[in-house]
């Protein structure tokens, strides 16, 4: 049996199992939930580890 994990960065909830996180879930203007790519999230001034690496100083912002 494959064990899931449910938790919170910023306002994004993350779902995770023993290979990392897989889906991540977050609440849009209307209330309801959308799913994201990855937490990077401006209103909480967060960015995932990948677009922190790949995108630089001097680059154009974050990928969407």
């Amino acid at each position: 049996m494959v064990s899931t994990r449910k938790y919170m960065v910023g306002r994004t909830t993350v779902f995770a199992d023993r290979q990392g996180p897989y889906q991540f879930w977050r609440q849009d203007g209307a209330g309801q939930w959308v799913e994201v790519p990855c937490v990077c999230d401006p209103d909480y001034n967060l960015v995932c580890r990948y677009h922190e690496e790949t995108h630089r100083r001097g680059n154009y912002g974050l990928a969407a």
